[in-house]
């Protein structure tokens, strides 16, 4: 211990420096050792103890651990751990006497990426027929959810073009809608949707478009065939968009 001797009589610990609030990032190792001067004791041959508990007496969070040998903590803190644990040190000299200090472990969240919470099912549309489709919204997740993150969305072709002008995309509505016209092959085209969080991590998923072009019905005539019937043809090919 530090201070004067004074003979045969016990000095209780006192508080000397202190010990500052600390800070921890769920998901990452923490640990930390008691300061040697946090705690002062004015007897030199007294050698102080330690223990530790949670601010109200209570056991410290189950992912924090102290060892009483070397004063220190260790653990890793997870999601559900962010916030802020009060904790308690009590140094105890060689008699018995004791002083406690009390300080803080804030836990902070570490902002994890959106997630695919399920794949986004193909779509059909038919050539000059109104076509909508509404993004469900558990297409996509985030741990943060819970301490406000939330997510913008915005949708392109699958190879990062802009999407055909006849289709619109509503980010807040997270609708599809529009009048797929002049549908051919060379026109093709898949879906990506785009999940982004407030601090931009983002992830995406994609879909394809199936189109049917509608019936076209074509009148044959001839001028020496007049009375034939008349004679329909369908285009109903499938064309993978």
């Amino acid at each position: 211990g530090l201070g004067l001797n004074v003979g045969n009589i016990n000095v209780a610990p006192v508080i000397g420096a202190g010990i500052k609030d600390q800070f921890v990032t769920e998901g990452y190792p923490f640990e930390f050792t008691i300061p040697e001067d946090a705690f002062v004791d004015r007897n030199p041959e007294d050698l102080l103890s330690f223990t530790a508990s949670s601010g109200d007496g209570t056991s410290l969070p189950a992912w924090l651990a102290f060892d009483t040998s070397t004063g220190t903590f260790t653990g890793t803190p997870s999601q559900n751990d962010i916030g802020v644990a009060d904790v308690r040190i009590v140094a105890e000299d060689n008699a018995g006497l004791s002083v406690s200090d009390m300080f803080r472990i804030e836990v902070k969240f570490a902002n994890d990426a959106p997630q695919i919470n399920q794949p986004l099912a193909n779509q059909s549309l038919t050539e000059n027929t109104p076509f909508s489709f509404r993004l469900p919204t558990d297409s996509f997740t985030d741990p943060d959810f819970p301490f406000g993150d939330r997510l913008d969305y915005a949708a392109t072709q699958t190879d990062g073009a802009s999407l055909p002008d006849w289709l619109i995309f509503d980010n807040s509505s997270l609708m599809f809608s529009g009048m797929p016209r002049d549908i051919a092959s060379n026109n093709t085209f898949g879906v990506m949707v785009t999940a982004t969080d407030i601090t931009g991590l983002s992830t995406s998923n994609t879909f394809q478009m199936v189109s049917r072009s509608r019936a076209v019905r074509s009148r044959i005539h001839s001028g020496w065939q007049s009375g034939l019937p008349e004679i329909l043809t369908e285009m109903d090919s499938m064309i993978l968009l």
